[in-house]
């Protein structure tokens, strides 16, 4: 038996559901995408654990969120790395997900062009693709270390900008003993803090979806 994980008022046509939160009005809102991920994540595990964990991972992206540190270190990278390039992400399973979210991120909220890749597609082949300065993120976790090393090995010798996740987080997140599954939606809230940092840097307004351009409002009617 399936189980839709979506948000209120969501059509399911009949399917047992599991709502998270309010329907959003704009594609650069997350906060269904971390009520569905908290909600799978709860129906895989429901032992005492798994909430010690969730409560230590909720207090420690409010205190991400609020250092300010923090915050100015994001937006120096995403101004002297990210702006007006290509952003490649690449993410090592089961980081892989969160590259694509960030990517997605990126293109919604500041309206810039993204690429993505898991690590072993981006050692395949995509790297060809590489020049000279462009940013590539990396989010991975330690089940893939000598393949995530490998590829860090190839961006540094392609001469582009690698902004590890990892070393981006604080000193206080770096030592938080957290499981991959946890340390993906970590990753994912910072990589949603770059998206932010990028937005304000490049003055656009992902609330509006462009709606000022016609074709983007005439776009959105035939989605909804």
């Amino acid at each position: 038996t399936g189980i839709l994980i979506t948000a209120e008022q969501s059509k399911t046509r009949g399917l047992p559901a599991l709502f998270t939160s309010p329907p959003e009005t704009s594609q650069a809102h997350t906060i269904s995408l971390f009520g569905a991920l908290g909600c799978a994540t709860a129906l895989l595990d429901s032992s005492q654990k798994y909430v010690s964990d969730v409560r230590a991972l909720s207090l420690l992206l409010v205190k991400l969120f609020n250092d300010k540190n923090f915050r100015k270190k994001l937006n120096t990278v995403v101004k002297t790395k990210l702006r007006k390039k290509v952003v490649h992400c690449i993410g090592s399973s089961p980081l892989d997900f969160t590259a694509h979210e960030v990517a997605l991120k990126i293109r919604e909220m500041a309206f810039q062009k993204t690429a993505v890749f898991g690590v072993e597609d981006f050692l395949h082949g995509p790297q060809i693709a590489i020049e000279p300065g462009d940013p590539v993120i990396v989010f991975h976790s330690a089940l893939e270390k000598n393949r995530v090393d490998i590829a860090f090995q190839v961006i540094k010798e392609l001469k582009a900008s690698a902004i590890d996740c990892v070393k981006l987080l604080p000193p206080y997140a770096q030592k938080q003993q957290l499981g991959a599954i946890w340390q993906s939606i970590l990753q994912l809230g910072v990589g949603q803090l770059l998206a932010l940092e990028l937005s304000r840097v490049a003055r656009t307004n992902p609330d509006r979806n462009r709606l000022e351009d016609s074709r983007f409002a005439k776009a959105k009617k035939l989605m909804l």
